[in-house]
């Protein structure tokens, strides 16, 4: 039988076979594209629910109880973990996972708690490493949330020095409100209309944005020594120059064509997660890149990283990208192949790139207990 694809004699036209083809790969992209937009919104959907809530609310009690009567026992803590129906394991050495399976979703929501912790380099306990060697894994206990925490008062100490440090800091979003109340002695408040009304954005002040910020066809700049605080998401689309220190308490989407000129340069603290569309550059070899989220990161075809990464997941595998530096994270990390470290991060450079020079681990050694946990989250 005569494909139906050929009419007689004669094969489609170029125009027409381009045309199909076309078409396909607009279709697939679509699906995709749906795809993707259904497990965001599946997510949306699944942190309102009631649920996800109990779960949550139960998680933190039992941490709290635990932290606040200093339980080190633990067969105290199976039993209270146990009547407030919280799953309870000991996860790698002197760390504990707290969990609860939601049943309308195959999704868990988790949170940890090491009884005794230490602080320790940033630069020796994680960017000496690439995050993909036998010998290393990442503490449960670093996290975008307690990277910023640590960072804060390393930098509000030195850019305000009678400024109190007195937020609740368990949380990305206690960071947030301490920033918050921050304004206006320290801190200007203002609207997101105030970036994306300027051409191409200067931030030379000290700003919290209450709003999400999109830019299009614009370079953002922020000043060197400067924290920009956006309360929501940062999206590009198009040619976009990103430049500066960020604390963005949702998403950061860098979008647009393929082609187009791109590139962010700074350090992230992110609450949410990070999508980067193809053929942008991230960092450069003179100013690594890094970005911290809460959430996961994706990049697109044709990425090049000259950075550090640390993630709840990773996914970079897309086409021909690059990464010179570090990917760690808590779950999945699928990374390319041209995956290479960066010789020249020292600990000294870190202060200058608005990363905390120190981090808290759990530790087996004696010492003061000291009970730090993680704000639950959906996994």
């Amino acid at each position: 039988m005569r494909s139906t694809l050929f009419h007689d004699n004669q094969g489609m036209s170029l125009p027409a076979m381009l045309a199909i083809v076309l078409f396909l790969m607009a279709s697939v992209l679509g699906l995709l594209s749906y795809v993707v937009f259904q497990a965001n919104l599946t997510d949306k959907n699944i942190e309102f629910s009631q649920e996800y809530t109990n779960a949550i609310t139960d998680i933190k009690t039992v941490q709290h109880i635990i932290a606040r009567d200093k339980i080190t026992d633990p067969a105290e803590i199976d039993t209270l973990a146990a009547y407030l129906g919280v799953n309870v394991e000991t996860v790698g050495e002197g760390v504990y996972r707290f969990s609860r399976n939601l049943e309308a979703v195959n999704r868990t929501v988790d949170g940890y708690l090491a009884p005794k912790t230490e602080i320790v380099s940033t630069y020796e306990e994680i960017f000496s490493y690439q995050g993909n060697e036998d010998d290393f894994e990442l503490s449960p206990l670093v996290t975008a949330t307690t990277m910023l925490t640590a960072y804060l008062n390393e930098y509000i100490p030195e850019t305000f020095p009678d400024a109190p440090m007195d937020g609740d800091f368990s949380t990305f979003q206690g960071s947030m409100d301490y920033l918050y109340g921050l304004t206006p002695d320290y801190y200007t408040l203002k609207e997101p209309s105030d970036i994306e009304n300027q051409v191409n954005p200067d931030v030379s002040g000290y700003w919290y944005v209450d709003g999400d910020v999109t830019l299009d066809n614009q370079d953002l700049t922020v000043a060197e020594g400067r924290l920009l605080v956006i309360d929501g998401n940062l999206e590009t689309n198009g040619n976009t120059h990103i430049t500066g220190n960020f604390v963005i308490n949702g998403d950061l989407i860098v979008d647009g064509k393929p082609r187009q000129d791109r590139q962010i340069i700074g350090t992230f603290y992110v609450d949410g997660d990070v999508e980067i569309a193809r053929d942008t550059i991230i960092g450069s070899p003179d100013r690594p890149a890094f970005i911290f989220a809460n959430g996961s990161i994706s990049l697109g075809n044709n990425v090049t990283v000259y950075g550090y990464i640390i993630a709840d997941s990773f996914s970079g595998q897309q086409g021909a990208n690059f990464i010179e530096g570090g990917v760690y994270t808590h779950g999945d990390a699928k990374l390319p192949k041209d995956f290479e470290p960066d010789e020249d991060l020292t600990q000294e450079d870190l202060n200058d790139y608005g990363v905390t020079t120190s981090v808290i681990v759990e530790t087996q050694e004696q010492g003061e207990t000291t009970f730090t946990y993680t704000n639950p989250r959906l996994s």
